[in-house]
């Protein structure tokens, strides 16, 4: 836990939240506490990342799918899609 000078300038203890331990160093630009993307939406984004991550380290779709635990038809979906960024998130 670290403590951060907010905007008000008060002292708080940065805490984090369930997607970041500290939120000076989170990756979303506005804070999902108060606005932006839904729960579901930064997990569908976070599974999507880590299926295109895979692929971009040579796996194929059927070893991503059981590393992952996702179904295979789910894994050819996200690669045949490709990228989406999700607003709110820096990539």
């Amino acid at each position: 836990m670290s403590r951060a000078f907010h905007k008000s300038r008060s002292i708080h203890t940065d805490t984090g939240c369930e997607y970041h331990s500290q939120c000076l160093t989170c990756p979303f630009p506005v804070c999902i506490k108060h606005e932006g993307p839904t729960k579901a939406q930064i997990k569908a984004h976070l599974k999507r990342r880590a299926v295109l991550e895979s692929m971009d380290e040579g796996f194929n779709a059927e070893f991503i799918a059981v590393k992952l635990g996702l179904k295979l038809r789910t894994v050819q979906r996200i690669i045949q899609e490709g990228f989406k960024p999700l607003a709110g998130i820096k990539q």
